[in-house]
């Protein structure tokens, strides 16, 4: 896999920028993988923004809606809504009807190939995900993991991948909240682990993610303890695998003011190195 470990950086301090596939729609590029093409960003569609021609992709697409109204295929997506679009899954008609941004995971090259109708209808191997509002969800708030208990947490479980065992959910963490002794261990996982912070911070060992925060973690790779004191709400996906959670016998210390210690692809650290802070009251 060639991208690049990101870990974090605040989508805010990133330029918008044209999309190469579809006219009129400007994006953020969080993070991309060199040999496939792969990319996760967010992306602004004005309101009355419309693509005329259908269309399909050989990349599987996740997306949620942080903000506006998108319409797929007649089926709409508000805010807080997630969709998932399998390979050659066919999009007959795409409409922003308010100014909207989603972040979308693309798995592979994301260029179109349009569909002229009297073609063959392209083959899709997965059944889609349309429009499921989380709002309308109960947050899970069993705990399958105790050494996560201090963090108050629930869950949302928007997909699991029938095949690679892959899974994206919304995770909750209560305000307030931090490790007993202000110490805890430090967790890793066999798959890769993309997060973006779609409301509020949290405090790990990498400084304080806040809301528009975003991270690409590779494997194997260690992280924690963690804590949050305004609460946070985070859309998290584990790639390639299933989750699991392994844990240190070594305790490291918590802070709520951990400094930025960001890990960057070059190309990101002219932007990415100074912590970004939003404007006080």
């Amino acid at each position: 896999m060639a991208r690049e470990h990101v870990e974090f950086i605040q989508s805010q301090v990133l330029d918008w920028q044209s999309w190469p596939h579809l006219k009129g729609i400007e994006y953020k590029e969080l993070s991309t993988d060199k040999e496939t093409g792969a990319t996760t960003g967010l992306f602004k569609f004005p309101e009355g923004w419309k693509e005329k021609q259908a269309y399909w992709m050989e990349s599987e697409e996740e997306f949620f809606v942080v903000e506006g109204d998108i319409e797929i295929n007649d089926v709409h997506y508000s805010e807080g809504c997630f969709g998932y679009l399998p390979a050659r899954y066919l999009r007959r008609t795409v409409r922003a009807n308010k100014d909207t941004t989603i972040i979308r995971f693309l798995d592979q090259n994301p260029a179109p190939t349009y569909y002229n109708y009297g073609d063959p209808l392209p083959e899709v191997g997965k059944a889609p995900v349309e429009s499921l509002n989380t709002y309308e969800m109960v947050w899970d708030k069993g705990v399958l993991d105790p050494k996560l208990l201090h963090l108050d947490f629930g869950r949302k479980i928007l997909r699991i991948d029938p095949e690679t065992k892959s899974k994206t959910f919304l995770y909750m963490v209560s305000p307030q909240v931090r490790p007993e002794s202000w110490s805890g261990p430090r967790e890793h996982h066999p798959t890769v682990e993309e997060s973006f912070t779609l409301y509020g911070t949290l405090a790990g060992d990498r400084g304080v993610m806040r809301t528009g925060s975003y991270f690409w973690r590779p494997p194997g790779i260690p992280h924690g303890p963690y804590g949050s004191r305004t609460g946070c709400v985070l859309l998290i996906r584990f790639v390639g695998g299933a989750h699991v959670n392994h844990w240190s016998e070594k305790m490291y210390p918590f802070s709520f003011d951990a400094p930025y210690r960001p890990i960057l692809p070059k190309h990101l650290r002219g932007k990415g190195l100074k912590e970004w802070k939003p404007t006080p009251f």
